[in-house]
């Protein structure tokens, strides 16, 4: 997978703390068990993100439009163009693991 769209939470707990997490609790799933649909258009967060950022026209994979299937997106990291949204997670920079440990730091 690869890493589109970052988001500046990185920025915003850059450097406040030291912690280690034990990555043994560490559950992906609990913190994005699945992408809403807040709008209930069909199209979920993510797909209206992928059809958002894509540089070019997106195809979906039904007449339903809910499900983007072909784009084209630049991963900023690597210059890299990718087709398939398959291929692409949306994801903030900062990884869920130091969240789920900063969050375990602040329990009171």
């Amino acid at each position: 997978m690869r890493l589109i769209l970052p988001f500046m939470l990185s920025a915003a707990l850059s450097g406040c703390f030291e912690a280690e997490a034990n990555v043994n609790e560490y559950d992906r799933h609990e913190w994005l068990p699945r992408w809403s649909d807040a709008d209930r258009d069909c199209q979920s967060t993510r797909h209206e993100l992928l059809v958002q950022f894509s540089m070019a026209p997106v195809t979906f994979t039904n007449d339903k439009e809910c499900t983007v299937d072909i784009g084209l997106w630049l991963d900023q990291y690597t210059g890299q163009f990718f087709n398939l949204a398959s291929d692409l997670d949306v994801q903030a920079v900062e990884k869920l693991i130091y969240v789920f440990a900063f969050l375990d730091v602040i329990k009171y």
